[in-house]
């Protein structure tokens, strides 16, 4: 799930943290134009990565890619990327 982090009622940490519960192997992706540098978003664990505006294709797919990444590992299913 990809959401905006500046929400009306509720921010993307908000919704992120109801998604996970409901969802536990949902990916969940905040993007925003704000400055997120450590800030509770960056160390928050039901966010995988984020996705900073300005952003075209590339930085969606390599977002998008990543998250999927996160989630095969945490499931178990991923591999040694780095080896």
């Amino acid at each position: 799930m990809v959401c905006a982090w500046v929400l009306s009622a509720l921010n993307g940490l908000d919704v992120a943290e109801n998604v996970t519960v409901r969802s536990p192997g949902t990916s969940f992706i905040i993007m925003t134009g704000l400055d997120f540098e450590d800030t509770a978003v960056e160390q928050s664990p039901p966010v995988d990565p984020l996705l900073a505006k300005p952003f075209d294709c590339d930085k969606v797919n390599l977002v998008l890619n990543e998250a999927a990444l996160i989630r095969l590992d945490q499931s178990g299913g991923g591999t040694d990327h780095n080896a």
